[in-house]
């Protein structure tokens, strides 16, 4: 069964595909046997001391709680009127038509329990993160 919630899918050149894919060898074998064999754990220690590069790190959400990490959570993202939380950005993928008479592209919503905030809008994710401050970056 596919999983319902939206995802970013990123396609990497073949030389970049090689490239992670030998980062992340080296970040299992260095810090893999101290980290209890948790590749993300390794993964991020290796980026802190030793990688030239970033890599962008998604957590699993036994590390995030009930819910997995999202591209948007490395942007400061706006802040719910209603009850004062952090919002959501998700992708409408429908196209402009029956289903989509207004020609919606994202919604930012809240996901706290007894809020029902939502905003429509025209942008794109792309245009959004274009719009949006990156976060401030903590050290391990």
């Amino acid at each position: 069964m596919l999983p319902t919630e939206s995802c970013v899918v990123r396609r990497l050149s073949e030389e970049k595909f090689k490239q992670r894919t030998i980062e992340l060898a080296k970040a299992k074998k260095i810090f893999g046997p101290l980290t209890g064999r948790n590749i993300t754990t390794a993964f991020q220690i290796y980026q802190e001391i030793l990688a030239e590069e970033d890599f962008m790190v998604l957590l699993d959400s036994a590390i995030e709680g009930t819910r997995g990490r999202r591209f948007f959570d490395t942007f400061e993202r706006p802040i719910c009127p209603d009850c004062g939380e952090d919002l959501f950005l998700t992708q409408i993928t429908e196209p402009e038509g029956p289903k989509n008479k207004l020609g919606w592209k994202t919604l930012w919503f809240c996901e706290e329990d007894n809020c029902i905030f939502e905003n429509y809008s025209r942008k794109t994710v792309r245009d959004w993160a274009q719009i949006l401050p990156k976060q401030e970056e903590e050290g391990l």
